[in-house]
């Protein structure tokens, strides 16, 4: 039998089993995060920062986001957001910058920093910031290095890059972009094709019902012609 010891020593270890696998889930779901509407490359997205507070203390006052530099965008539009004045930094890109209509972008949104006017985002909470972006480019991924600054003056630097399968301490928010859908070209093709066979159908059905009738009309007339007296 078990002494009321052992029992709680027994429930220690149990809460501390179920509650082990809990806590790196926790950790992961606070970083930042970006994610969009579209991840085709060569469309313009709408890109969503998803940003939690972490400390327990402190709001999160501050957000800065680095656009890259070897894929510099043509087109960045932040969403205004209440209680959030926002700062859009330009540059010069190191490459050639083409937009959708093929114009030469001489200058680009670089970074784009978002602070709070007012409260920002107490402990507990997390907030969401919205831009616009594009051409995405022709890349594997889209990386943006972001820091968070808190009413305490602490920065949190979500700018590290995976390798080797690992995901980092403080990653920063990446989009996994995808090839162009050349599909829509295919069942195109698929549905004219479609077209065809049926129109092809139909005058095959056509030809067979003439020749049906000639086949049962000419014999008639043929017989009658056999029968008529000759004079």
């Amino acid at each position: 039998m078990l002494t009321n010891r052992s029992r709680r020593t027994a429930t220690v270890l149990a809460i501390a089993v179920l509650s082990a696998p809990l806590a790196p889930a926790a950790v992961a779901a606070a970083h930042v995060t970006a994610t969009a509407d579209v991840t085709t490359r060569g469309k313009v997205a709408q890109v969503t920062l998803r940003v939690p507070t972490e400390s327990d203390t402190a709001s999160t006052t501050a957000l800065s986001v680095r656009l890259p530099a070897d894929h510099p965008l043509a087109f960045v539009a932040p969403e205004p957001t209440p209680g959030w004045r926002i700062e859009v930094t330009k540059g010069k890109p190191v490459a050639p910058v083409h937009g959708n209509h093929g114009a030469t972008v001489d200058e680009a949104v670089t970074a784009i920093r978002w602070v709070a006017t007012a409260g920002g985002i107490p402990p507990g909470q997390f907030g969401r910031f919205t831009f616009l972006a594009g051409p995405l480019p022709e890349a594997d991924s889209l990386s943006l290095p972001t820091v968070q600054t808190y009413s305490d003056g602490k920065d949190v630097d979500w700018v590290q890059v995976a390798s080797g399968g690992a995901e980092p301490e403080y990653p920063a928010p990446t989009l996994e972009l995808t090839a162009a859908d050349t599909t829509d070209t295919g069942a195109a093709d698929v549905d004219g094709g479609s077209d065809t066979l049926a129109v092809t159908a139909v005058v095959l059905s056509a030809v067979a019902v003439v020749i049906a009738l000639a086949a049962a009309v000419v014999p008639r007339l043929l017989g009658r012609r056999g029968n008529t007296p000759t004079p």
